[in-house]
């Protein structure tokens, strides 16, 4: 997850916006996590975590709680 946190180039690299948002779903589904589960743990809604998961973020508080959340589970 870090690793591809570094290789970002800026904003609005898709490529690594798209890169990042799969990473989180899949580390929401390997830790077991529903989108409802996972909204109670970061406070994020449902749509905020889709949204992510399908590398749109709309504001860097998304990002932070996820990546946090990340770090925890050791990814």
């Amino acid at each position: 997850m870090v690793r591809v946190l570094q290789e970002c180039r800026g904003p609005g690299d898709t490529a690594i916006d798209h890169s990042l948002g799969n990473k989180f779903r899949e580390m929401r589904r390997r830790s077991g996590y529903s989108l409802e589960e996972m909204s109670v743990v970061t406070g994020l809604t449902e749509d905020e975590i889709t949204s992510a998961e399908r590398g749109i973020f709309a504001s860097i508080l998304i990002l932070s709680r996820l990546t946090a959340l990340a770090q925890k589970l050791g990814y």
